[in-house]
């Protein structure tokens, strides 16, 4: 459910509270002052807040501060000169609307959070790939899901990326390239021909670190990665995982 918020005078409060029964959005508070209004702002951290435009005149500097903190529906009757509540403003509509009108702005907010959870789940599904663009390796770029890549071997002026099914393509890359793109908290260069995948650690023995695949990968670590390997993963902590 998406909290809202109404900050306007009784009557316009009654004509919302009408509509907001009809709909999947929650009338979390409201308020006839915008003192009041700005505590419930605070304490309720509503998704849009309907306020009177009297009331934003009054209290601009204090609104301005919040603005990323929620949507602001400014309510006017008058065709106001709204340029400085630019940064402000989500959308205005008249104190007391009609249903038609109410649903209309309504659609327009419901779409513009479906627009904002879309680009969010993209740009978060495009962070959990290893991208080595065309400009950054020479005429070929490279895409793999982090949950796929098992580890990373130097190979001359090229690298060998080995997937979860042990196989491998080879990129003209660099290693120092690759660890910029990868996020070390998941993975981890343990020596100057290899990077591997924390999550596929299945077990540290000795001087070497062995991988969950089906060929039970070896890979010795270096001895200037070493300290810092056993400090990262607490190697104490590290047994054996089922597969």
């Amino acid at each position: 459910m998406i909290n809202c918020l109404i900050i306007a005078e009784t009557s316009v409060i009654d004509t919302f509270s009408k509509f907001f029964k009809r709909l999947p959005f929650t009338l979390a508070c409201v308020a006839t002052n915008c003192e009041d209004g700005l505590n419930a702002i605070s304490r309720y951290n509503p998704v849009v807040v309907y306020i009177d435009a009297e009331f934003v005149q009054k209290s601009i500097v204090e609104l301005n501060k919040l603005r990323y903190q929620c949507y602001f529906i400014i309510l006017s009757d008058q065709a106001l000169n709204y340029e400085k509540l630019d940064s402000l403003t989500f959308d205005i509509m008249i104190r007391k609307p009609s249903l038609a009108t109410f649903l209309q702005g309504f659609e327009k907010f419901g779409s513009f959070l479906c627009q904002s959870f879309l680009h969010k789940f993209e740009k978060e599904e495009e962070d959990e790939y290893f991208d080595l663009k065309a400009g950054d390796v020479g005429l070929d770029g490279y895409r793999i899901r982090y949950v796929d890549l098992l580890y990373i071997r130097s190979w001359g002026n090229y690298v060998h990326i080995y997937d979860i099914h042990g196989e491998f393509t080879e990129i003209r890359a660099t290693m120092k390239i690759c660890m910029e793109k990868l996020p070390s908290t998941a993975f981890t260069r343990i020596h100057n021909s290899y990077i591997i995948n924390d999550q596929m650690i299945y077990q540290v023995k000795g001087e070497r670190v062995y991988l969950i695949d089906g060929q039970r990968t070896q890979i010795h670590i270096g001895v200037s990665y070493k300290q810092n390997f056993l400090a990262k993963h607490n190697v104490k902590r590290i047994t054996n995982r089922r597969i």
